[in-house]
């Protein structure tokens, strides 16, 4: 587990009672500026344990799969978030490449 992954868990599972908000009109609290930081932080953690993930199940020989849900992720991610998109499709890249191909200087 890498430290960013290591800190995204951290953070995700602490409490944080201090975020006090606004009611949403149906019924729901709008989130402030803190809460949002903390769901782009959440997210950036789950983007980077979802990636450690597929690298894992390509390594275990199930690169299939990790492509599958890989390109699945930049279908979600391409309009809204083109630079995350191209993080997964550097992925799909990675896990189709032969042996020979790969470099072990990438994460």
């Amino acid at each position: 587990m890498t430290p960013a992954s290591h800190r995204a868990i951290t953070a995700m599972t602490q409490e944080d009672d201090s975020s006090a908000s606004e009611p949403h009109p149906h019924g729901r609290a709008a989130p402030d500026d803190g809460a949002q930081a903390r769901a782009a932080e959440h997210l950036a953690g789950l983007d980077e344990l979802l990636r450690e993930a597929l690298l894992a199940l390509g390594a275990a020989g199930q690169s299939d799969l990790a492509c599958r849900i890989a390109a699945a992720a930049w279908s979600l991610l391409r309009r809204e978030m083109p630079h995350a998109a191209q993080r997964y499709n550097g992925l799909l890249h990675r896990l189709t490449a032969t042996p020979h191909q790969q470099r072990k200087d990438l994460p």
